[in-house]
């Protein structure tokens, strides 16, 4: 059974504009930037959904749709676009197992880390990887898709509204208190390195680019991928896929 058969026509549709919504939140966020900046962040994002890997089979569903985006994406604000991502996790929560939403999510997660990271704020490109207001909405893009279904999202008629209180999980406590980067420590037998930078404890919406970014200030490629190979026999041969619950090791950067 496709994944799509398990949503009204409206509903898929809302699922399967996920990425647009990404990508207007991102949008809005750099306001006026140059054309040229903005052709690559399009650019970047097209191939990034058209590439991605993954083994869930709802998001090669939503890769695979070729319905237009909604008419109300275009020109959509930063909260706009935070509402419609609440309210498409509140709809993978009701009728989604957990491994399909969690691929979703972190499907959406990278893509929006793959187009923050296409352009510098300056012309060709140039000076800062992220601006303040991109990495603002990394966050909330992120907040977004791990907010808990309403009640309403339990029974089989789902309604969104702005005044649907909409919880948020209890954060996990880390393992470790999150260290300053590099950090050394001292021993009687002398100076060295602590094995690891931290351990981070996956979360509901978390990929390895987005892990990235909270312990080095960057969820690039190199990043994560360090953190990729340091996990491997534990994550499996696909990096997207990442579950709630497990312990990573966070190394040094090389």
């Amino acid at each position: 059974m496709s994944k799509k058969s398990l949503f009204s026509s409206k509903e898929w549709h809302m699922v399967a504009d996920g990425p647009e919504w990404v990508f207007a939140a991102l949008s809005a966020a750099d306001g006026n930037v140059a054309l040229i900046v903005k052709a690559k962040e399009s650019k970047v994002f097209k191939n990034t959904v058209k590439d991605y890997s993954s083994r869930s089979s709802l998001v090669k569903e939503v890769i695979a749709d070729d319905l237009k985006p909604s008419k109300e994406i275009k020109g959509a604000t930063l909260s706009d676009a935070e509402q419609a991502l609440e309210e498409i996790n509140d709809l993978l929560a009701a009728k989604m197992g957990q491994s399909d939403a969690d691929a979703y999510r972190g499907f959406l997660n990278d893509v929006a880390k793959s187009v923050a990271e296409a352009a510098g704020e300056g012309l060709l490109g140039a000076g800062k990887k992220l601006s303040s207001k991109e990495e603002k909405a990394l966050d909330k893009i992120a907040d977004a898709l791990k907010s808990k279904p309403s009640k309403q999202a339990d029974v089989g008629a789902i309604k969104f509204t702005k005044k649907t209180p909409v919880k948020r999980p209890t954060r996990v406590k880390r393992s470790v208190a999150k260290p300053t980067r590099q950090k050394k420590v001292f021993s009687e037998s002398g100076t060295h390195r602590t094995k690891y930078l931290a351990t981070h404890t996956v979360e509901s919406g978390d990929s390895l680019s987005y892990i990235a970014s909270k312990y080095y200030d960057s969820g690039s490629r190199e990043n994560w991928m360090q953190i990729y190979e340091e996990n491997k026999e534990l994550i499996g041969n696909n990096p997207n896929m990442i579950h709630p619950g497990q312990v990573l090791n966070i190394p040094h950067l090389k």
